[in-house]
Parts: C-alpha cells; structure tokens; sequence
C-alpha cells in the first residue's frame, strides 16, 4: 500500500510517499530455533515466521529554479522491514541533485549520505555463534555508512552515463572490513 501527494512549494514540483507492505511467504526467524532455542546453541530448523512486512518513506522537493527544469532538489528516504526475518533491517540516505548544471539541460550532479542497520537479531546470533564455536562468524554489528558524489551525462535525453565515487564506512557493517572508495560507472539507453 502507498499513499502520495505531489504539492507545489513556491510552484515547484514535490512527491512525498508513504508505504508499507506485508507478505505472506514465510521467513526464517534469525536467531531462534522452531523449539524456540537460539539457532547458535541448539541449531535445528530456524522458527518460521508467517509473514513479513515493513514501511517506507519517500520524499523529493524541488527547491529553486524552473518546475521540472534546472534546480536544486532534496530527497529523503528510509525503510524500516521486519527485524526478524531481515537481516538489514533499517535504511535511510538523504541527499541533493542539481537539474541543469552549466547549462546542459539533461546533465544532473548530485551529493547524497546513506545508512544500512543490520538486525539486532542477526547481531546477536552472531556474537553467540562466535562464544560457542570455534569457526568464527563475521559481527555486523555496526551501521555500514556510505556518501556518493555523482555527474549524470546525457549527450541526448535518451542516453545517460552516470560516474560517480563513492565512500562506504565500515562495508557489510563491521570494522573489519576496510573503508572502501569505489569509483562506478551506470549508464541507460531509452527506445
């Protein structure tokens, strides 16, 4: 389910949506067992869960310059699912893009920050795994972090090359992993 509402701000476009969903497949419970046990010490068939769901939010605002043409635009968004089936739980990034930078009508640059949580649950399962075992799991246990800075290229509106750098903190949510630069690449051709 999703509600919307498009409203103007000073006549500038927004679209602001809130959702959420449930499905009825089932999920595997991260950390207990169907005798209700935790899955570190006992093993056994993790307790299935009859369903799964969770929200979202999602909001775009243009800010200044021409309705739908060069401006600056912030979004926001962020998704809660479900703690015990999901092993990254929570997410959020917040970020702007400018239409039209140096006159180039289809060009877009952008900023944007962003946060994964992973699951308590699966945090715990870990640490528990790891007191009682000696093959050692990796802990997520912290927020994977990340910041892109991007340049879209669009020779013509139907093409698009995307560059863009990012940093990413902490990558899979544990400190041992290193930060991670990463330069990528999207590209899109539309018929």
């Amino acid at each position: 389910m999703e509600l919307g509402w498009t409203p103007k701000l000073h006549g500038l476009p927004g679209t602001y949506k809130l959702g959420a969903w449930h499905s009825s497949s089932p999920g595997d419970d991260l950390f207990t067992n169907q005798a209700g046990q935790p899955l570190a010490l006992s093993g056994g068939t993790p307790l299935q869960h009859a369903s799964r769901h969770g929200a979202y939010i999602d909001f775009k605002q243009q800010l200044t310059g021409e309705a739908k043409g060069r401006g600056l635009t912030l979004f926001l968004r962020a998704v809660r699912a479900d703690a015990a089936t999901s092993s990254t739980d929570r997410q959020i990034s917040a970020g702007v893009e400018y239409q039209a930078p140096f006159g180039r009508s289809h060009d877009a640059i952008g900023f944007g920050l962003g946060a994964t949580h992973f699951s308590d649950r699966l945090v715990q399962y870990q640490k528990l795994y790891n007191q009682t075992h000696t093959d050692q799991l990796t802990v997520q246990g912290r927020d994977e972090r990340a910041a892109e800075l991007f340049y879209s290229w669009s020779p013509v509106a139907s093409i698009k090359v995307r560059p863009n750098l990012q940093f990413v903190h902490d990558p899979g949510g544990t400190a041992r992993n290193r930060d991670a630069l990463v330069l990528g690449v999207y590209s899109s051709v539309k018929f």
